[in-house]
């Protein structure tokens, strides 16, 4: 795909975005009447900021105390008892009760840090008949010997009968390789925007404000249902190899891409092409790689444009290479909050 766009993740939701940001926002500047008003009306205007506002305290809090364990020297671990603490000086015996409890503290900590982030994935999972893992990409052979790949964070749901072959894309994007079979037509649906083919290569993108394709062969034809007119689709389009499509969510308004046969499914190869997207939109896209969230604090520093090809496989390293020729940092908090800001 020639541009970004926001992917479907549940930690890259613009307002808890907003949210972690203005967490780090007021901490850096306790004191500020000013910054603490204009923080006061955010909340105000949306009971989704509340909501997110509460959400991002507790993960911070419990970021906090996670945050000094990866920081906290190791010691190579011998075999013996369970509980048993090599190179313990003998006059801190006592002190193992408080270090056991600091310890199992920290498990649970990390434990309800790990759920809040990845509860919504594990609801989708429940959905889905086929589904990949943050940083994973993984192929399915469907029953009809079409072959599915799943981008990283991606899920997918089945619905095979005598007449019919659809599959339901839940999250993130698939590349399909269609098995031809006239007697059952094939089709993709995301978000009311259906696909439809009989043997072809195509790529498809869910995000939260729009549906893309790709093809790399064959023929599709698109068809889109407007909210309150699903059993009479308003748009439909037809794209043959090299052609694209963006479905605006919602609206329906569509939009024919150019597209780089290079570009169609590049996360296939660990890679990621961009061609005059915003940080913003880099970070968006990152985030369905890494594991936690990414916070961007800096809005000046997200509008800056950038275009290159990425290794998937280290997305940090990506985020380095992208932010340092603006003046940007790049701080791995916890293994689960990365922050993003200007020097």
């Amino acid at each position: 795909m020639p541009e970004l766009k926001r992917p479907t993740e549940t930690t890259g939701d613009p307002v808890t975005d907003e949210a972690a940001a203005w967490l780090l926002r007021l901490r850096g500047a306790p004191d500020d009447p000013g910054l603490k008003a204009e923080f006061e009306a955010w909340l105000s205007r949306d009971a989704r900021h509340v909501e997110a506002w509460k959400t991002a305290r507790q993960v911070w809090s419990l970021a906090e105390i996670v945050g000094p364990a990866a920081r906290r020297p190791t010691t190579a671990r011998a075999s013996g008892p369970p509980g048993r603490q090599p190179g313990r000086p003998r006059h801190l015996g006592r002190g193992r009760r408080p270090a056991r409890a600091w310890g199992l503290g920290l498990a649970a900590a990390a434990s309800i840090c790990l759920a809040i982030v990845l509860f919504p994935s594990l609801k989708l999972r429940m959905q889905a008949d086929y589904a990949s893992a943050v940083g994973e990409t993984r192929t399915v052979e469907l029953a009809d010997m079409t072959r599915v790949q799943l981008d990283s964070n991606s899920a997918i749901a089945v619905d095979y009968a005598p007449d019919r072959r659809v599959v339901t894309l839940l999250a993130g994007q698939a590349f399909f390789s269609v098995r031809p079979d006239r007697r059952r037509l094939f089709s993709v649906n995301a978000d009311n925007v259906d696909i439809a083919v009989t043997g072809t290569e195509f790529e498809v993108r869910l995000a939260p404000a729009d549906v893309s394709l790709a093809v790399a062969e064959g023929e599709v034809r698109v068809t889109h249902a407007r909210e309150g007119q699903r059993e009479s689709p308003t748009d439909a389009a037809v794209l043959v190899a090299g052609q694209g499509l963006r479905v605006q969510i919602p609206g329906g308004v569509m939009a024919r891409l150019r597209v780089r046969p290079e570009s169609i499914a590049a996360w296939r190869r660990g890679r990621l092409l961009i061609e005059g997207a915003t940080i913003g939109d880099l970070i968006d896209e990152l985030r369905r790689y890494r594991s936690g969230t990414i916070v961007i604090t800096d809005a000046a520093l997200a509008a800056q444009r950038v275009t290159g090809v990425f290794d998937l496989t280290d997305p940090i390293r990506a985020l380095n290479t992208v932010v340092r020729p603006h003046a940007g940092r790049v701080r791995e908090i916890t293994p689960w909050l990365v922050v993003v800001s200007a020097s």
